[in-house]
């Protein structure tokens, strides 16, 4: 009965260990994990922080863009608007001129 106890006190004791050692395992690992969450969580932000910068850096070049082609469109239409009236001028002095010929050729 007395090597009973003590196999038994043994096996307990060596139970104790292997307990003991599991869980300095798993703090172990859970402690890389939680290094490794933080890591990824770490490059993630910085992910975001990029994305939302070169977001940024977008829209004021497409407002640029923008402001820019409302001058050139503006721009067009003045130029169009010049290129009527001179049209008109060209058109009337012509017939002005055409006007003074036939006036010379009647008179003389």
């Amino acid at each position: 009965m007395l090597s009973l106890s003590l196999s038994l006190c043994h096996s307990q004791g060596e139970l104790k260990e292997k307990i003991a050692h599991l869980e300095s395992q798993g703090s172990s690992v859970e402690s890389q994990l939680q290094s490794q969450k933080e890591g990824l969580e770490k490059d993630m932000q910085e992910k975001e922080e990029t994305y939302k910068e070169t977001i940024r850096q977008h829209s004021v070049t497409i407002c640029a863009m923008e402001e820019r082609l409302n001058k050139v469109v503006k721009k067009n239409k003045d130029y169009q608007a010049e290129i009527t009236q001179l049209r008109q001028t060209i058109s009337g002095k012509r017939s002005r001129d055409v006007l003074i010929r036939l006036m010379f050729v009647v008179c003389c």
